[in-house]
């Protein structure tokens, strides 16, 4: 049996009104968010909200919990990143003082990781092997980094665009290091757009499944309120140039009927797909496939969009850069509906657009092997008339 080295943990949380109290941790910031319309926007959308009632009053009070943002400077914490077999990255930030300063919804995911140490439910301490590798670095930023498009864009993005147009950032950029672990094109695009950040890849440094790092100090921007990490992830995309000096193909593109369509396995996510896309085209629509598009060409083509159609992440992806009137058919699978870990880890996310959002809930849900959503049949006529309602 493999050695261990036990990680104590004291508390779990993320609110600046707990960390106060841990004396390795200087709040650099914490505002309260008080646009009192936006927030009456997102709670519109409860109206059409397709979610059973208990679910959907879940909603409503995580709808007002955690409505802020903060920036924390940690004294000689421990960073404990664990890498599945798919390479997706598992975080643990531990403060000097033994407190994990975490997603409120973390915990959901605990039974995923064995060597993790629970008592009468409560995380005591983490049990790493003692041969991981152990990195000491002076000065960093931290960010809940992954290798999925939407949990980059809206965990590990938004914040980081949050810290870099921050005022109390001024005194330390381009002096702390920004570790990340993929090298992947997309994601250069966005590391482009924050350029204070020193960015350093760290993906070599693993030896195994877990890497330690033991930063002198730590900088970590929090938007733990998933409606404010669109919000705050929108403003800076729409809000910076995307396209000049860039060697993309610059579009033009005047359809206000767009709809975000796929040709890998996600495709059967639909099984009624070429209908609707026909449908679209003969109402003069435009059919984009995600994943051939740069960001700039993205904004591009969405910024006059009067109706943007598709389903799950590529749709809220895609929503970011639409108009703030634009309508939103979402193609909605009901496995959405019922399993917490989407209507906890997921939904948030597309609460910001929901009083613009019309759920069409497929019927007939298959499963779709190598996929965690299913596979469904869309009402044709609702689709059709939603179209002419909107356009």
């Amino acid at each position: 049996m493999s050695r261990t080295t036990r990680l104590l943990i004291d508390q779990r949380f993320i609110g600046a009104e707990q960390i106060k109290t841990d004396e390795s941790v200087s709040i650099l910031t914490h505002d309260v968010f008080k646009n009192w319309n936006l927030m009456l926007d997102w709670y519109k959308g409860f109206k059409s909200n397709p979610c059973e009632p208990r679910k959907r009053e879940l909603l409503k009070r995580l709808l007002f919990d955690q409505l802020s943002t903060s920036i924390y400077l940690l004294d000689s914490p421990v960073v404990v990143i664990f890498k599945w077999p798919n390479r997706e990255l598992r975080h643990f930030l531990v403060t000097k003082n033994g407190n994990l300063i975490e997603a409120n919804d973390s915990s959901m995911w605990d039974r995923w990781f064995p060597f993790l140490q629970t008592e009468s439910g409560q995380l005591k301490q983490i049990n790493i092997p003692s041969n991981a590798n152990t990195l000491d670095l002076e000065q960093m930023v931290w960010s809940q980094e992954s290798n999925n498009y939407s949990h980059f864009l809206f965990d590990f993005f938004s914040p980081l665009s949050f810290l870099v147009n921050h005022s109390s950032f001024r005194e330390y950029s381009n002096k702390f290091i920004l570790p990340y672990f993929s090298d992947m094109t997309w994601q250069r695009e966005f590391f482009d757009l924050i350029p204070s950040l020193r960015l350093r890849n760290m993906r070599e440094n693993f030896y195994g499944d877990f890497l330690i790092m033991r930063p002198r100090k730590l900088l970590i921007p929090m938007i733990p309120h998933k409606c404010l990490s669109t919000h705050y992830l929108r403003d800076f995309l729409n809000s910076t140039d995307l396209v000049s000096g860039k060697s993309h193909q610059i579009l033009n593109c005047e359809s206000r009927l767009i709809m975000i369509t796929r040709y890998d396995l996600r495709r059967k996510r639909i099984r009624n797909i070429d209908v609707l896309e026909s449908i679209v085209k003969k109402h003069g629509g435009l059919l984009l496939e995600a994943s051939t598009l740069t960001i700039g060409q993205k904004k591009q083509i969405m910024c006059k969009a009067q109706i943007c159609i598709g389903e799950s992440s590529a749709l809220q992806n895609f929503a970011l850069f639409a108009p703030i009137n634009a309508r939103i058919i979402s193609l909605l699978d009901p496995t959405i509906l019922v399993d917490d870990l989407y209507i906890l880890g997921g939904w948030p996310y597309m609460q910001y657009f929901s009083s613009r959002t019309s759920h069409i809930v497929g019927s007939d849900h298959q499963p779709l092997p190598g996929s965690p959503l299913g596979s469904c049949v869309y009402d044709e006529n609702i689709f059709k008339s939603l179209i002419r309602k909107y356009i």
